[in-house]
């Protein structure tokens, strides 16, 4: 008798104890004084909310040569829409490098300097990742594969990428035998 006199209280004191409020689970209530301030974002400790992200337009007209014909010039030009964001997020902890992400839509055109005649055109899209320490920028060099021809004639682009934003250094012409054909814009 003992025993069961037991038993039953034990399982009237779990039975108590799972019919009260359980407030891990309950939804939290903003009006309450102890959780005001707190909203519905997600929150990850490694990437924070981008502090920096805007567009531009570079517009460009440059005079490249070909790479076996030295007397033979090409006129290139078109724009080249950059999106420019700058996350803060610390990729590498030792580094404190900023990530980057850059992406180039480029609509080019490629006329001979003397005839004037159409050789060519680009007009690619691509997202880029780049990382960069505080101080300092980085190159990016991209190839674009030029339209239109059979040669497979590649327009290689140098890019400036800094924590203010992205110049255009630098253009020529290559064919892929002269350059790495995993390096090519798709």
């Amino acid at each position: 008798m003992k025993n069961l006199f037991l038993i039953f209280v034990a399982v009237s004191v779990l039975f108590v104890m799972g019919c009260q409020e359980n407030t891990i689970t309950d939804p939290l209530s903003t009006e309450s004084p102890e959780v005001k301030g707190i909203t519905n974002v997600t929150a990850d400790k490694n990437l924070t909310q981008d502090y920096k992200d805007f567009q531009n337009v570079i517009k460009f007209k440059r005079v490249v040569n070909l790479p076996y014909s030295p007397d033979t010039y090409i006129v290139v030009g078109g724009t080249i829409q950059v999106n420019h964001n700058i996350q803060n997020h610390f990729a590498d902890q030792l580094n404190r490098e900023l990530r980057v992400t850059v992406g180039l839509l480029i609509d080019a055109e490629m006329k001979g300097m003397e005839s004037g005649k159409n050789c060519g055109f680009i007009k690619e899209n691509t997202n880029n990742t780049v990382y960069l320490d505080k101080d300092g920028g980085a190159s990016l060099v991209k190839y674009y594969k030029v339209k239109g021809r059979n040669d497979g004639m590649l327009l290689a682009c140098q890019f400036d990428v800094t924590l203010d934003g992205v110049t255009l250094q630098g253009m020529w012409i290559t064919f892929p035998r002269v350059h790495s054909s995993n390096n090519v814009a798709q």
